[in-house]
């Protein structure tokens, strides 16, 4: 399973992507972006199954 983080704030990036490593084990691949730009197009690049999108950016 491939997920993608999109978070203006790099700890919150790395702390959900710990959390997804520790305890998601299906979860192969966590590919991160700071912003909605470049999160769309990492979208389009790698196709997810999964999106954590911060809803207040």
């Amino acid at each position: 399973m491939k997920a993608i983080i999109i978070d203006d704030e790099k700890r919150a990036r790395h702390l959900l992507s710990k959390l997804l490593t520790e305890h998601c084990l299906s979860v192969t691949s966590i590919e991160e972006a700071q912003d909605l730009a470049s999160g769309v197009d990492l979208i389009k690049a790698s196709k997810p199954d999964v999106v954590f999108l911060d809803i207040e950016m």
